[in-house]
């Protein structure tokens, strides 16, 4: 990326990124923003500067234009900045269409503009949908990986009374205090009068392959386990994902409660393709750092990697060694997974509610 560290008017580029989360309509961030680039009704001398004498309009080796430039990423993070205000609400629909060939595309266009003087207005087709085609590159497919399945840990039985209850259960019909009980009971029931010729062959069966038996229903409780802890914390889980994109290969399953899956993430928030992977995960992650306090310091940081900059240039930035920055990145992501520790759990109250 194209980075400018020089000072225009006695502005750099840092000046104009104080973004204030704590505002949260748009007539306030507009406010504010007009504040940040604007200079007595006009656009700062900063910009007017920077794209007549040092921006590059044409197109770099990967044929990447704005993108890869650091003050139009800037520029665009503080519209985002603004369209993302709370009591902004969107209509906006959009449809995704994928084709394997150009052919099966005009077909179906041809089709359409055959059929469309037949459609009433409130027929086959929704004119507030866009409608995006895009096209199947096979011959470029990428390469996927397998991927881990979800498990419960430690942390997740300690924060999830549900889990610690089947654990519980688990660890006894494991244990041989657990083995015996279950065998004494079953022979109780045995010896006993009015029980079927069906539950007899059953009970049997238990009786001489006890440790078998009670194996496989603690792999049943196990996958219970595995089902309330994705009602509950609603972890990311990627069925295929693609190596080329970016994702670190640990984070198969991502779970905004744990501080170290936040933390990897943060160096890839400029990567908001909503068609990817990796995309989608950042799209989610973006929408709970902006519900989260983050101090000013932090929120330039995040703002930072929105924009493409690595740690280096943000220490570099900030005038401060790497270890500083990653201290800042521990904070906001300690401080956004309990953002969301709190969000799951007004979740589960409110599912509890209907519920009762």
């Amino acid at each position: 990326m194209k980075y400018f560290k020089g000072v225009i008017a006695e502005k750099s580029l840092v000046d104009f990124r104080k973004y204030d989360n704590s505002i949260d309509t748009l007539k306030a961030r507009t406010e504010h923003v007009n504040g940040l680039v604007l200079d007595e009704g006009l656009v700062h001398e900063f910009f007017t500067t920077y794209f007549e004498k040092y921006y590059d309009v044409s197109p770099n080796q990967n044929g990447y234009l704005a993108e890869e430039d650091a003050v139009c990423k800037l520029l665009e993070g503080l519209g985002t900045y603004l369209v993302s205000s709370k009591d902004i609400s969107s209509e906006r629909k959009v449809e995704y269409r994928f084709w394997k060939d150009e052919r099966d595309f005009k077909k179906s266009k041809e089709s359409e503009n055959i059929n469309t003087s037949s459609m009433s207005s409130n027929g086959g087709s929704d004119s507030n949908v866009e409608i995006i085609d895009m096209f199947v590159d096979k011959k470029n497919g990428k390469n996927q990986k397998i991927v881990k399945d979800i498990s419960v840990n430690k942390k997740d039985i300690k924060d999830i009374e549900e889990l610690a209850f089947l654990q519980d259960a688990i660890d006894f019909f494991k244990s041989p205090k657990g083995i015996k009980h279950v065998r004494n009971h079953v022979s109780t029931i045995l010896s006993g009068e009015g029980v079927m010729d069906d539950d007899k062959g059953i009970l049997t069966y238990i009786m001489k392959n006890t440790e078998d038996y009670l194996n496989s229903y603690a792999k049943t409780l196990k996958d219970n386990q595995v089902l309330i802890k994705k009602a509950i914390k609603r972890p990311i889980e990627f069925k295929s994902v693609l190596k080329d994109e970016g994702v670190p290969n640990k984070l198969d399953v991502i779970d905004f409660m744990e501080q170290k899956d936040i933390k990897e993430l943060l160096p890839f928030l400029s990567q908001s393709d909503l068609m990817s992977d990796i995309g989608i995960l950042i799209f989610d992650l973006q929408k709970l750092l902006e519900s989260t306090k983050l101090s000013p310091r932090e929120s330039e940081v995040v703002e930072m990697y929105k924009e493409g900059l690595k740690q280096t240039d943000i220490a570099k930035e900030f005038d401060v060694n790497t270890s500083t920055i990653r201290k800042m990145e521990s904070r906001i992501a300690l401080k956004a997974s309990k953002t969301y520790e709190n969000q799951v759990k007004t979740y589960r109250d409110e599912m509890r509610k209907k519920k009762s």
